[in-house]
This record gives C-alpha cells, structure tokens and sequence, in this order.
C-alpha cells in the first residue's frame, strides 16, 4: 500500500521528497516491510527524511541501519537539537 501511494504522489502530483516520523508514526525504519517504500523512493532519485525526535542515539542507528540495508535510497536523519546526517547506501 505505501510504495503504490508514493508511486502515486510521485508520477501524478510531482512529490520531490518523503519525510517519515518514526516514533509519532509508530514504525520501525529498519522493518524489512518498509523496504519496499524506501525502493521505489530510490527509483525516483528523491530523498527520504527521518525525523527521529528527541535525541536518541537508539532510533538514529536504526534509521541508519535502515538506509545502509535499501539499495540507492538517499537518507536524511535529523534529531532534535542536534545536528543532521545524510547517508546514501
């Protein structure tokens, strides 16, 4: 259901970005089911925000752990008063 509506957004409303709140939308970035979203993101060449909230080193390293395993995806993860990090697996 999420890659088809990113798909969606993508071709017919020109979306240039996902930004994703993992701990207000209660999921877990490194779930293998995500995957799947996080691929077609990476086949439009667009970036994926987390905002990971408050600082918490636990849910940044599963953000990254979430980017180092989706192939191509260009991954932003921001913290609460805290600096930002980019990666791209």
């Amino acid at each position: 259901m999420g890659a088809q509506e990113a798909r969606r957004l993508i071709e017919h409303f020109g979306v240039r970005g996902f930004k994703f709140h993992p701990p207000l939308q209660a999921f877990y970035p490194n779930d293998r089911s995500a995957y799947v979203l996080y691929e077609v993101i990476a086949e439009a060449g667009l970036p994926a925000m987390f905002h990971t909230g408050q600082v918490v080193l636990e849910r940044a390293c599963v953000v990254e752990e979430a980017c180092i395993s989706s192939t191509g995806t260009l991954c932003i993860w921001m913290m609460w008063r805290s600096t930002s990090r980019i990666c791209r697996s």
